[in-house]
């Protein structure tokens, strides 16, 4: 049996602040891994035909146009967001809380109802 290492301050919380993503560079630079992709595909056109595998071209095609719809989208996202910020910046943090707590929450309360369910009892040592 392995010792588990405890802090020495067990009960204290280690407060970890979010990062300050937007997903205008992810999409922007997927985008830009998705039309040079297409452009290597289509140098080797006639090889990918020969071995059956031209659909990758389409792959990157619908890469490449999936990622020119969400660049839009994700701007004006950010646009959203900065202005929200300038208004008050207790607004943003006080959404970002809230959008992350109900989701433990309910991952708990989903988990319990499914060990419910099944009849499971985790907790119990009964082997």
């Amino acid at each position: 049996m392995a010792h588990d290492a405890q802090p020495a301050d067990a009960t204290s919380a280690v407060e970890i602040a979010g990062l300050d993503v937007d997903g205008v560079n992810a999409v922007a630079i997927g985008t830009v891994l998705w039309a040079v992709a297409l452009v290597v595909t289509l140098v080797m056109h006639s090889s990918l035909l020969e071995s059956g595998n031209a659909w990758i071209t389409w792959v990157c095609v619908s890469g490449l146009v999936l990622g020119l719809m969400g660049l839009p989208y994700v701007i004006r996202r950010r646009a959203v967001y900065r202005s929200a910020a300038a208004s008050s910046p207790s607004a943003v943090s006080a959404t970002t809380s809230t959008t992350t707590s109900p989701t433990t929450s309910t991952s708990a309360s989903a988990s319990a109802s499914a060990s419910a369910s099944t009849g499971d009892d985790v907790g119990s040592s009964d082997s």
